[in-house]
């Protein structure tokens, strides 16, 4: 390859020529978190990205050799094709452009697919095996709602009836999902939640703005 680059597992993964045709779909379970990345992102990192990943010098081979296009400053493509649709998006996004510092009330927060506490990671890797994708929020909120629903339906028994679910269900205090959310039901509450936080769009990510949710 030249240029004096030592060879690393991820500078191979980075060196193997891509099109969105072929790469937005599944990846391996093994994946390790720059390819889980890069099929998230769409095949589009920032150099910040991409540096946690791979050397400067290699980050700076793959744009000479022509393997990564720079698209935007600072952002790249690992591929040297049009960009897509979504992948336009992207840019825009970790470009700070159309949505950085945007803000948003969200009664529960986003797991990213690099999150590395233990049962988030498992559910993505089952997800993106079973789907060729990585989750997306809706993906999350409703592996929760499943998960509550299976709950109740196994507090409610054998002979269910519409009275036994809806009683399981508001016997549901305090139950926590994966992804860190906290919900509790009861005769008058059917709204599992009346807190939100507050976050907001840094580096093309929705993070919180506090810790905690707000009540409301």
């Amino acid at each position: 390859m030249g240029h004096g680059v030592r060879r690393t597992p991820a500078r191979e993964l980075a060196e193997r020529r891509s099109t969105p045709e072929t790469t937005f779909g599944g990846v391996p379970e093994d994946a390790d978190e720059l390819r889980r990345l890069l099929s998230w992102q769409h095949n589009v990192i920032t150099l910040q990205q991409a540096v946690a990943h791979l050397s400067r010098g290699t980050v700076r081979h793959m744009v000479d050799s022509g393997r990564w296009r720079q698209v935007h400053a600072g952002i790249f493509s690992t591929h040297t094709g049009p960009l897509a649709a979504d992948q336009r998006l992207w840019v825009a996004s970790l470009a700070g452009g159309a949505t950085e510092g945007t803000f948003c009330m969200t009664p529960a927060l986003y797991a990213y697919p690099d999150d590395p506490r233990p049962a988030v990671e498992d559910f993505a890797k089952r997800y993106q095996a079973r789907y060729g994708r990585a989750p997306n929020f809706h993906g999350e909120v409703g592996y929760t709602a499943a998960s509550v629903v299976l709950l109740a339906l196994d507090r409610a028994g054998r002979d269910l009836t519409t009275d036994s679910f809806i009683k399981a269900m508001e016997s549901i205090h305090d139950y926590k999902d994966i992804f860190g959310s906290v919900l509790s039901f009861g005769p008058e509450q059917h709204h599992a939640s009346t807190s939100s936080f507050l976050t907001v769009v840094k580096n093309g990510r929705w993070v919180p703005v506090v810790d905690n949710a707000l009540n409301y």
